[in-house]
């Protein structure tokens, strides 16, 4: 699990011209909420914050808060990420809520898959879809794992592979059902199976059957010339 210490200073003021007057200073508003406290509203360090926003550890790190002049009584208690507003151009951070987690109660995480190897289904033609990106867990904050690898490299064409193929780290549990499909392999739209036939062995038609094209006409012995002439005689 990472573990990541983020500087931070209690916020009075709350409402959209503090939130902008933070931003102007180089801070990030945020909330931390917990089961057992009252929401506190905090400012972040913009520039640290945004450092560990584009690292793509927000998901899956625990956090704790360093105040300026120590002795708060949040540096105390351990935090997740629960939601991260971001500019929708500059992708910046713009807020932030967190949420108090106990170490000895378990916490409903999303983890990110990593897909590795290529199906025998694309090397048979088929395209390879996947289904799901995240999976959503059960564990106790210190068995969050990092991402979960899944191998896909048995799927043949037409088949897919499902959550009970998965093996999971030790005490995770999905809040899927097992036969949630992760990836599939696919026949192109457009694409057909073509199957190859093997030229039938020539036979000879029976009597009455038409002749095959190509295949030249019996001559009965009584249309020959020499018949004929004998009979004529």
């Amino acid at each position: 699990m990472i573990q990541v210490e983020l500087n931070a200073w209690r916020k009075t003021v709350s409402g959209k011209e503090a939130a902008r007057k933070l931003r102007k200073q180089g801070k990030v508003p945020a909330v931390v909420y917990g089961r057992t406290i009252e929401p506190i509203p905090i400012a972040l360090d913009f520039k640290q914050f945004l450092t560990f926003v584009k690292s793509g550890k927000t998901r899956k790190a625990l956090i704790k808060l360093k105040f300026e002049g120590g002795l708060d009584v949040l540096e105390k208690e351990t935090i997740m990420v629960k939601d991260v507003q971001l500019h929708h151009i500059r992708r910046e951070p713009l807020s932030a809520d967190f949420v108090v987690v106990y170490m000895n109660e378990e916490i409903e995480v999303d983890v990110p898959i990593h897909f590795e190897g290529t199906p025998v289904g694309v090397s048979e033609g088929g395209v390879i879809q996947y289904l799901r990106r995240k999976i959503p867990v059960r564990c106790l904050p210190t068995n969050i794992p990092e991402l979960i690898v899944v191998n896909v490299s048995e799927i043949k064409l037409g088949h897919s592979l499902h959550l009970k193929d998965v093996s999971l780290p030790k005490g995770v549990t999905i809040l899927l059902g097992e036969d949630e499909p992760l990836a599939v392999v696919s026949i192109p739209k457009g694409a057909s199976v073509i199957e190859e036939v093997k030229p039938a062995a020539e036979e000879v038609p029976a009597e009455g059957e038409e002749k095959a094209e190509g295949e030249q006409p019996k001559t009965d012995q009584k249309d020959k010339p020499e018949a004929k002439e004998k009979e004529k005689k």
